[in-house]
């Protein structure tokens, strides 16, 4: 079993956002999951964030989100570490998935602060404090605008005082906040960037690692940037993102996600199915200008 000591250590380099495949029918496809976390694992994540909001947790029972959970720790099997999103406006569901995330061999878990509801800063500390206190298993922190309730930097230097949350996912692209998070922050608890955009420059301030959308699909290219900035190359790290991943964000403003992610998985052939509402899936004519810009990142042959 993973302590919070070792899952603070583990939580570095690339961490996949895994996507959740669903059927035609819109069940959980097990045994595409399964697929896709062997691949990421193959391509060299570094670590796996299952049931996400990119996973669509939010369009899922909670028999479901367990199910999800199992699957990955069964799946994984300790080759990297498991980190399962345990994130709801009410702390006992939360407490109760990340129990379950414990049972079952999980390395850690992700939680937002409460969304939805506006609370206030000491709202969102005993929240955390909560959780803690209920269950003794790692936790990342997640600072994400979709919670509707911020983190600032200086929260997240005292939320990384409770004795679990030994890692923080940031999620704001203000370039301000990410370095007072490190100068706040980045000595008390690991730092991972929340999105691809922000990558580079998040890991050349100090950041340990950044969580990833993408890498269901492009895996070898986001690990290759990641690596680049590991080597002290910013340039060839900022080459591979405009190469490659900086044309495929940009189309994001019209797709959206996860019908963006999902959409490229399905074109590459990759597990993936279709979106559960409220998400609706691409439209023919952007499916079409997608696949252009796939097969101009090479990963369409």
């Amino acid at each position: 079993m993973t302590t919070s000591a070792q899952l603070r250590e583990q939580m570095k380099g690339v961490q996949s956002i895994v996507i959740t495949p669903f059927k035609e029918d819109f069940s959980l496809d097990i045994e595409g999951l399964k697929q896709n976390l062997e691949r990421m694992i193959n391509f060299g994540s570094n670590g796996m964030v299952i049931g996400g909001s990119l996973g669509e947790f939010s369009s899922m029972t909670m028999e479901e989100r367990k199910l999800i959970f199992k699957i990955a720790v069964d799946t994984v099997k300790s080759r990297i570490p498991v980190v399962c999103n345990v994130s709801d406006s009410y702390i006992e569901r939360t407490i109760q998935l990340a129990k379950y995330a414990k049972e079952i061999g999980a390395d850690g878990v992700m939680c937002t602060p409460p969304y939805y509801q506006k609370v206030s800063e000491e709202g969102m500390y005993q929240f955390y404090k909560a959780l803690n206190d209920a269950v003794d298993i790692g936790i990342m922190a997640y600072n994400t605008s979709r919670s509707g309730n911020h983190m600032t930097p200086k929260f997240i230097a005292r939320i990384a005082e409770i004795p679990n949350v030994v890692a923080c996912k940031q999620g704001t692209r203000d370039i301000e906040e990410l370095e007072e998070t490190v100068y706040l922050a980045g000595d008390k608890i690991t730092l991972i960037c929340g999105s691809e955009v922000m990558a580079v420059p998040c890991l050349a301030m100090g950041y340990k690692g950044t969580t990833s959308t993408s890498s269901s699909f492009m895996t070898e290219m986001i690990v290759a940037m990641y690596k680049a900035t590991q080597e002290g190359d910013y340039k060839k790290a900022a080459d591979i993102y405009f190469n490659g991943w900086g044309e495929y964000r940009r189309f994001l403003k019209k797709g959206g996600m996860p019908a963006t992610a999902k959409a490229a998985m399905n074109i590459l052939g990759i597990p993936a199915g279709p979106t559960r509402l409220p998400f609706l899936e691409l439209s023919d004519d952007l499916k079409k200008e997608l696949k252009g810009i796939l097969e101009r990142m090479g990963l369409l042959k």
